[in-house]
């Protein structure tokens, strides 16, 4: 009889094993496929907060009381799982998470491909890009009559 008790408390531990390794399995897809339905919603309010920036800068007397429901958004945004995407301007060019749509020459090699300003804010919606951010960058172009040596890099596009 002690064996078929001891059997009888393996089988049942393994089982509530198996029970709790499911559970987590489900939560998760639950919280991925409620985070694929907010998708459509989270764009929409993206698209909203790029016309209340807009609405800043058409009427500046406005422009408190925008910026403070423009900050709300941003809140809710978060709560939904989507973040401003940064960094700010003076930083390298990240082509996973930004795209150009400017470019300003430089005669300084070492700021070939930076970035020197945010046109259109991105965003990032459960650790995927949503939007990619627009920016102007510099990119680098010899001076007439310079010599063609430059440093290692110079030119080529980061990652």
């Amino acid at each position: 009889m002690g064996r078929t008790l001891d059997e009888r408390l393996q089988y049942d531990t393994a089982k509530e094993e198996a029970f709790n390794r499911l559970y987590v399995e489900l939560d998760a897809e639950r919280k991925k496929n409620a985070g694929e339905g907010l998708k459509p919603v989270v764009r929409d309010l993206v698209l909203l907060h790029d016309h209340i920036l807009e609405a800043i800068e058409q009427d500046p007397e406005a422009a408190s009381a925008l910026e403070m429901v423009r900050l709300g958004l941003l809140e809710v945004l978060s709560r939904a799982g989507a973040e401003a995407l940064g960094p700010p301007p003076d930083s390298r060019f990240d082509r996973n998470r930004q795209s150009v749509k400017r470019v300003a020459k430089t005669d300084v090699p070492e700021l070939d491909w930076t970035v020197t300003q945010v046109l259109r804010e991105g965003f990032v919606f459960n650790g995927t890009v949503l939007r990619p951010q627009q920016v102007e960058v510099q990119r680098f172009s010899k001076p007439l009559g310079a010599p063609t040596a430059g440093p290692a890099g110079a030119g080529e596009k980061p990652n």
